[in-house]
């Protein structure tokens, strides 16, 4: 409950969001659960969103704007984004 509570103040706020998953197809969905608690609410979330990050768009990570994004782990290496 309180990650929840978590995630859904950081939707609200317009935060840069990043969720993590070994696998592709559970953080896809987690990513579309997250975005659609919004939804239920009559919400709108009107930034970058993106289910899966492609390892070759991992770059994008390091934008300013607010996004709601999944990352499969390994992606972002030693904690780094791209392994930077």
């Amino acid at each position: 409950a309180t990650h929840t509570l978590r995630l859904l103040s950081a939707l609200l706020t317009d935060r840069r969001i990043i969720l993590t998953s070994r696998s592709p197809s559970i953080l896809s969905q987690c990513v579309h659960a997250a975005w659609g608690l919004l939804r239920c609410g009559l919400l709108h979330f009107p930034h970058v969103f993106i289910p899966v990050v492609p390892r070759k768009l991992v770059h994008h990570l390091h934008a300013p704007m607010p996004y709601l994004m999944g990352v499969v782990e390994g992606t972002m290496e030693g904690g780094v984004i791209g392994g930077r």
